[in-house]
Formats: C-alpha cells, sequence, structure tokens
C-alpha cells in the first residue's frame, strides 16, 4: 500500500472514532456530529454552523444567531456565519450590506461612508443617512363662529378661530411646521341675544355729550362775533379809502387852482 493512501486511512479512521467517541459522550447543544478535537462537524436544523479559532486549532460550533462581525449565509442545507468583508463595518446583513458601521462611520444604503449627502440627515438612533422629510400639514378648516366669553351674542364684536392638523412631522434638519392656528376680530349677527334688550346709554356719557354741544354753541357765538368785528374794521378802513383822494384827483385840483389864479388880478390874489 502507498504511504498516501496509508496516511488518508489513518485520518479517516481517526476522524470516523472522534466522531464514534463525540456521539457516544454526547455532542454539545445543536450539534448532530461532533469530534472531540474539532467540535460541532454538522449543526440540527435551525442552527448556524461557525467556525471559531482557539489557538492554532478551530473549533466548530452550532448557534441560533451569529455574533458580531458575522451574517448568516446558506447553501443549500448547509448554514453557517460567515465573517464580514466589507471595509469599516461592525455588523452585516449580507456579503454586500452593511447593517451598522465602526464609529464615526454611518450607513448609506449598506455602505459605510463618513458624512451624509446635503439632502439626508443622521439618524442617532440607528447611524444611518435617511432622507430629510419636511413638515407637511392639511389644509385649512372653516372659520368656528364669532364667539366671545363662549357666546354667540351679546356682545358687539368677537373672535373666531381656524386650524389646521400636521399630517407628516419634520425630520431633523428638516423644514418645520407653519402656523397651526389663527385668529381675528369678527362683528357677531346678531348683537343681541333672544330676549335681551339694547343697553341703555349711561348718564355720564349724556352729560358728556352735552357737554359738547355746549362748547360747540360757545366756540360758534365766538366765531361770529369775531367775524363781526372784522366787518366793521374792514368797513371804517374802505370809507377811508373812499374820503382820500387819489394822485391824479390831486394834480387835477393844483391845476384848477393855479389857472383860477391867472384869471384874477394881483391885487384880488390873498396874500399868504
Amino acid at each position: 500500500m502507498e504511504p498516501e493512501g496509508l496516511l488518508f486511512a489513518i485520518t479517516f479512521f481517526c476522524g470516523l472514532l472522534a466522531t464514534m467517541e463525540g456521539k457516544h459522550r454526547g455532542c454539545p447543544l445543536g450539534c448532530s456530529t461532533c469530534s472531540v478535537y474539532n467540535g460541532c462537524i454538522t449543526c440540527k436544523p435551525r442552527y448556524l454552523f461557525l467556525l471559531h479559532r482557539s489557538g492554532m486549532k478551530q473549533v466548530g460550533i452550532c448557534t441560533h444567531a451569529c455574533p458580531v462581525g458575522f451574517y448568516p449565509n446558506s447553501a443549500g442545507d448547509y448554514h453557517r456565519c460567515s465573517r464580514c468583508r466589507i471595509e469599516n463595518c461592525d455588523t452585516c446583513y449580507s456579503r454586500t450590506f452593511c447593517s451598522r458601521c465602526q464609529p464615526p462611520y454611518v450607513g448609506l444604503y449598506g455602505k459605510c461612508v463618513l458624512q451624509c449627502p446635503d439632502s439626508m440627515y443622521v439618524n442617532e438612533m440607528t447611524s444611518q443617512c435617511e432622507v430629510k422629510v419636511d413638515c407637511a400639514v392639511s389644509p385649512w378648516s372653516p372659520w368656528s363662529p364669532c364667539i366671545k366669553k363662549g357666546q354667540t351674542c351679546g356682545f358687539k364684536w368677537g373672535e373666531h378661530r381656524r386650524y389646521r392638523e400636521v399630517v407628516a412631522r419634520p425630520t431633523p434638519e428638516a423644514e418645520p411646521c407653519p402656523e397651526l392656528f389663527q385668529g381675528e376680530k369678527c362683528r357677531m349677527h346678531p348683537r343681541y341675544c333672544p330676549g335681551q334688550l339694547p343697553r341703555k346709554p349711561k348718564d355720564k356719557g349724556k352729560r358728556k355729550k352735552e357737554k359738547g354741544t355746549t362748547d360747540n354753541q360757545e366756540g360758534t357765538t365766538r366765531k361770529n362775533d369775531g367775524n363781526k368785528q372784522k366787518d366793521r374794521t374792514n368797513r371804517r378802513s374802505k370809507k377811508k379809502d373812499r374820503q382820500k383822494p387819489s394822485p391824479r384827483d390831486e394834480r387835477r385840483q393844483r391845476q384848477r387852482k393855479e389857472e383860477h389864479l391867472i384869471d384874477f388880478p394881483l391885487s384880488t390874489r390873498r396874500t399868504i
């Protein structure tokens, strides 16, 4: 027999003995076949095979979930935990998709990046880049009735209001919500409630009105007296202007006097 065939037979026989010994002693939880030296060789259904390195040797373990840095990988009936090979990734969902990155990296569509794009923000809970969503509100509601002190009548002025609701709340670093409430002054119709009489004006208001009318009358009388005085002064000034001769008339009078002196002899002239 050749040496290579002999070595293979010895190795196979030793592995078979180890497997039989493991079955005889009892395999760890989840193992269907196991070895004393290498641990689990095959796992039961719904278990994942994980090859764990312990010093210089590797030991097989059957587990329900893969540890950090590994992801479940299935090939037919064989289920195992494979190591994550994505750069700067802490936990993988598959061979090409990272579910959690190592700090300070954040996840972006299964990859690890240092900064999110401008249209996205970092979710502090998941350390993933998510799209920014601005606030969205519903249309304004109809105006409420004109109310004051819980009544729709009995006053001249009141207030009516309208509302709108938030349809989509904004994400961090997005546009905040606009005004959700508006109120305006309004006139009540009807002003008086059924069976309510109009309010009578107070005496104080009457006195004020009477005082105002008397003041107005006194003001008008004073104004009329002042106008009369002005008319008198204007008449006097006009009369004086009429009595005073104009420069043209003065010249004519002088000429007439000179002509009159020429006609009379010197003896008849009056000496001054």
